[in-house]
């Protein structure tokens, strides 16, 4: 699809193309569009299944007051994308006329383009009537590290913590104030975050301490817990409490996502492996890179650290992958199956002639059909490719 996006689909083909679109993440489908032409986009508009393809006219304020409530939806999303500030304002002079899922959809729109032109709308809805709607704004406010909402957390990371003897003591008060509850930090721990452990229970206070941490080290801006002068590394060295280290451990990858801090990402992938591709993600490609060149072909499939190196991969890591994968004992796991498409989609061109080699080497006929369709697929990509050069 980037290749192509100098070029138009033949009409004959349109239809197919629409039929397939809905199985396309959000950018992939974008991209067909463009490749559709004027014919294929007024095609879409006129089928149900297939208008949602096509971002609505913004300049017919109708939509936004009389249609639906997928349709305002689609229009609101379309508006945010053009001018994101201009969206965020007129959410705002219809908030109190929506109804909760209204408050609830919408909010979550303002997800794509983030920016202080939110925050007082979202300091609105940190307090709203309905909890899904409260969740939605939570979520968004500890995007905005920069805003009131960061600056509140950034003084309770003050007042709850402090460094003694290389550790990090937390004093987590026993009761919150309103303005704490309305921030999210009575909030109940993820089931995610917190599985059932047969070998491991919790007093009453370490769970409410568990859940306080999680709440804080989520929100709070990834700045708060460096003092003047001090590395990254050096904070995320110091001991912590045996009851909070996981939550912690957690808490900080999400809000490197949260924040798309690169620097954060990067200290992180260097020191923890389990680390998946919510980190991983953020981490600039060269340093990426280097941790893949570090990893052992025999530890277990990252596939989640491999999804988020973007193509073309440099030959030796793919090499590594395919050898990953000769020493992986489950050829049948999901884990194996998507790193194998993984290299079908992302290995350069010029190691075709490695994977025919890896299919005629091995006896395990899933290994074998494995490698032979990644192959067939690299081989189809490399034609597409000069074909559109």
């Amino acid at each position: 699809l980037d290749a192509a996006q100098g070029f138009r689909a033949p009409h004959g083909i349109v239809v197919d193309l629409l039929e397939r679109a809905s199985a396309l993440d959000e950018d992939q489908r974008d991209k067909l569009v463009v490749l559709l032409g004027p014919r294929g986009r007024w095609l879409a508009q006129q089928n149900p299944h297939w208008s949602d393809l096509v971002a609505p006219d913004t300049g017919d304020p109708s939509v936004w007051q009389h249609g639906s409530a997928a349709t305002r939806r689609r229009w609101f999303r379309a508006l945010r994308a053009q001018d994101p500030a201009a969206a965020t304002e007129l959410l705002t002079a219809s908030w109190k006329t929506e109804a909760a899922s209204g408050r609830q959809t919408l909010l979550g729109e303002l997800a794509t383009g983030s920016g202080v032109y939110d925050e007082d709308l979202l300091e609105t809805a940190l307090g709203d009537r309905s909890r899904k709607v409260r969740e939605v704004a939570l979520d968004l406010s500890r995007r905005l590290p920069d805003s009131s909402f960061g600056r509140r957390m950034t003084r309770r990371v003050q007042d709850w913590t402090r460094v003694q003897d290389g550790a990090l003591e937390f004093t987590i008060p026993d009761v919150l104030d309103a303005d704490a509850v309305r921030d999210g930090l009575d909030d109940p721990l993820p089931r995610a975050v917190e599985p059932a452990r047969a070998d491991r229970t919790y007093t009453d206070e370490e769970t409410r301490d568990r859940a306080r941490v999680w709440a804080l080290a989520t929100s709070a801006p990834l700045s708060a817990w460096l003092t003047p002068g001090t590395p990254i590394g050096d904070a995320l060295d110091l001991e912590v409490s045996e009851h909070l280290r996981d939550v912690l451990r957690h808490a900080r990858a999400t809000a490197v996502d949260h924040q798309r801090d690169s620097a954060w990402a990067s200290e992180l992938l260097q020191r923890d492996d389990r680390t998946g591709s919510r980190v991983a993600g953020h981490a600039p490609p060269d340093v990426l890179v280097e941790h893949l060149r570090r990893m052992s072909a025999r530890q277990p499939l990252l596939v989640d650290h491999f999804a988020a190196l973007p193509a073309p991969w440099p030959a030796d890591i793919a090499q590594k992958a395919l050898t990953v994968l000769y020493t992986a004992a489950a050829p049948n796991s999901h884990s194996f199956r998507a790193l194998t498409d993984l290299l079908a989609r992302r290995a350069p061109f010029e190691l075709v002639d490695l994977f025919d080699d890896a299919a005629t080497r091995t006896d395990d006929l899933v290994r074998l059909n494995r490698f032979a369709t990644a192959a067939d697929i690299l081989k189809l990509r490399r034609t597409l490719h000069e074909e559109l050069s």
